[in-house]
């Protein structure tokens, strides 16, 4: 997923200059350091949480509103999953 933000300059050359930022880049090499545990652990805690987050959202959709994104109730865990875990996860 790549986002498109503005990137600062302090003149005003290049103000309409867009940097992209790449969010599903590669993890870099794992250890088995107490630090690369650690960053594991809150990578999946911060998953888990945007998985709730997006479950919640979901589900207070009306049945109208999920029909006119293509989805129903019983595929909001599969399209949280999807979002939040990538489509092959």
């Amino acid at each position: 997923m790549t986002f498109q933000l503005p990137s600062l300059s302090l003149s005003n050359e290049g103000a309409s200059t867009m940097t992209y930022y790449e969010l599903d880049r590669p993890r870099a090499a794992t250890g088995s350091g107490i630090f690369s545990r650690i960053g594991n652990a809150l990578e999946k805690t911060i998953r888990a949480i945007q998985y709730s987050r997006m479950m919640q959202a979901l589900s207070e959709l009306s049945d109208a509103q999920l029909s006119a994104i293509g989805l129903t109730r019983a595929d909001i865990p599969r399209r949280a999953h999807e979002c939040i875990y990538g489509e092959d996860a």
